[in-house]
């Protein structure tokens, strides 16, 4: 019999139940699924495509994969409820991002060693994860750490400016047929998969941009998109054949178009994969594995570099304010938990380190507003 679905976050790297060595782990690497998937099938992959009897990879698990390349890091899976037309949440995208906002913070608030976080968002996740962080900047957020703590992100072909519409309306579709039959369904998520009348996409992709060019140290983001074509007849599998017909016969396609998993004036690379193959990886000689671990194995060396920024642009900063500033933002910084210190610092300094932190976010904020005000972006 079939476990029930366990939601939340999950370490799949090292062992949980190996504390010393979880202990050792220097960084976190989140992973997040998209639509109509969980965990951990979006990220297995089999040695021979299409052929399940072959065996089962997990690319963030597997010694042999991404621990192989990243030593020090502990990589945990984000499983939410992504369905549309079956056993569905009726929950809006807000509401995820909040749940995912949440657990992060539980997990990480009641540690004393608070990582940089690496994200790794596959399509639909990454409009999960842009709304999250948006929400996370917000004035006093109390998810304001795990933005400070976000230092680079892989986005897998996260439609930012919405998906091919035979896929939208063949979900479409899905939902229709499902919601006919009496199934639990949603149709709040399938708002964003295209820039419509109501501008929900829209606005959030220009939000997260706002977000990503103003934040100060940058975040570094990379953006990967397919370069294969998708059948769609293996998408809309479970559609009955009078409704497959209303997709005026095209069968294959970019799922994601390149212009659509991009964000302008950030890092986008293609792989030669179709669009479910961008989250799942064969072998460690997979070309895309080694391009997206590559990428990974960057951002988790300037991770602490990351760190060292943010702590001299906070002493920086903190010189520059009079006392009675250094009274109210002080108290302020006092009141969050959740920021970064270097592994090496002891408790007592590391309590400094999180409220310069703090007071950096503070001040970044009103650095971005003034920018905002002024038109001025650093691209």
């Amino acid at each position: 019999m079939q476990e029930p679905r366990k939601l939340g976050l999950h370490q799949v790297y090292p062992d949980p139940n190996n504390i010393s060595e979880s202990n050792e782990t220097n960084v976190d690497i989140v992973a997040i699924h998209g639509l109509d998937t969980n965990s951990p099938k979006a990220w297995v992959a089999w040695p021979t495509d299409g052929d399940p009897e072959s065996g089962e990879v997990h690319w963030l698990q597997d010694d042999h994969m991404l621990p192989s390349v990243i030593r020090d890091a502990r990589i945990l899976t984000y499983d939410w409820n992504a369905n549309f037309d079956k056993a569905a949440e009726v929950q809006t995208l807000a509401g995820h991002a909040t749940v995912l906002l949440s657990k992060l913070h539980i997990l990480r608030d009641k540690e004393d060693k608070l990582r940089p976080i690496i994200f790794v968002a596959s399509c639909f996740g990454g409009l999960l994860l842009a709304k999250a962080l948006h929400q996370a900047s917000r004035a006093r957020s109390k998810y304001a750490g795990i933005l400070q703590a976000t230092s680079g992100i892989a986005f897998l072909g996260t439609p930012f400016q919405g998906s091919h519409g035979c896929f939208y309306s063949a979900t479409e579709l899905r939902l229709a047929v499902a919601t006919s039959m009496g199934a639990e369904t949603s149709g709040e998520l399938l708002k964003y998969l295209r820039f419509s009348n109501d501008g929900q996409l829209e606005e959030l992709f220009k939000s997260f941009c706002e977000l990503v060019y103003d934040f100060s140290p940058r975040i570094r983001i990379v953006c990967f998109y397919e370069t294969h074509r998708t059948d769609f007849t293996k998408v809309i599998k479970d559609l009955p054949v009078g409704f497959i017909a209303q997709l005026k016969g095209e069968t294959s396609g970019i799922l994601v178009p390149k212009d659509s998993a991009s964000l302008p004036g950030l890092e986008s690379l293609g792989l030669s994969v179709r669009h479910s193959m961008l989250n799942k990886y064969a072998s460690p000689e997979d070309e895309s594995f080694k391009t997206v671990s590559s990428v990974l194995h960057d951002f988790a060396t300037a991770a602490q570099i990351h760190i060292q920024e943010k702590l001299s642009l906070n002493v920086g900063q903190l010189s520059l304010l009079s006392t009675n500033q250094h009274q109210s933002t002080l108290e302020e910084a006092l009141g969050n938990r959740e920021i970064l210190h270097p592994r090496s610092v002891s408790r007592g300094l590391a309590d400094i380190s999180k409220m310069l932190q703090r007071l950096s976010l503070s001040l970044g904020r009103a650095a971005s507003e003034t920018k905002r005000k002024t038109g001025i972006y650093e691209m």
